[in-house]
């Protein structure tokens, strides 16, 4: 391939084990019902009786290991979950200007009471520490979200000194992890919640859109 293939070239690869091809169903922007006989499962292989496992030893362990408290730490006293947005997935669709209108960056959702607590307003500018980084995002109150608890979506934000770095353009929680240590054991893929962080009012005044 010389050139980088068109949008609709890529989509007839990823449709190319579909019933239809990218152009039969552009033939019907309002949906097709596709005719056929129904799927079905088939009755099991009575030579193979095996079931799945639900719960493997080695996530047995895994889940005993987090139950039992290692991350346990005065000094770090919340802990980070990562966070969906609506308009947003992952890293895709949030830098369209539709959805950069109604979603210009990531904000540190927490608990009203803790907001209270920690003498922290709607919008206020908030510094998010871990063992391994720190980020500064704008606080907002989610008063579904558990005491202790900050929630906020990954995908967003820039590496440390790139040209368009701005608190408006959301922040990574990439920052506040470790590739070293916060990485699941079974499957290595990177740990997004259960992050000790502790979390603090920014003394920086600026307000989220400025």
């Amino acid at each position: 391939m010389n050139r980088p293939p068109t949008t609709d070239a890529r989509l007839e690869i990823a449709a190319q084990h579909c019933p239809l091809s990218v152009g039969e169903i552009a033939e019907h922007p309002h949906g097709v019902v596709l005719g056929g006989p129904a799927v079905v499962v088939e009755p099991g292989d009575p030579e193979t009786p095996h079931r799945f496992t639900t719960v493997p030893a080695d996530v047995a362990a895994e889940l005993g290991q987090v139950l039992s408290g290692p991350d346990s730490d005065p000094e770090f006293d919340y802990r980070l979950a990562a966070r969906r947005e609506r308009d947003a997935l992952n890293s895709a669709c949030k830098d369209l200007p539709a959805i950069r209108k109604r979603l210009p960056y990531n904000p540190a959702y927490m608990n009203p009471q803790d907001m209270q607590r920690e003498k922290i307003g709607e919008n206020d500018r908030i510094s998010i520490e871990s063992r391994h980084g720190r980020v500064e995002a704008f606080a907002s109150a989610d008063p579904n979200l558990r005491c202790g608890v900050v929630s906020i979506s990954h995908g967003f934000g820039n590496l440390p000194g790139s040209p368009d770095e701005s608190g408006c353009q959301g922040v990574s929680t990439n920052l506040l992890t470790s590739s070293r240590h916060d990485r699941q054991t079974i499957n290595a893929m990177p740990r997004l919640s259960g992050i000790p962080v502790r979390i603090r009012k920014s003394p920086d005044p600026l307000q989220a859109g400025a």
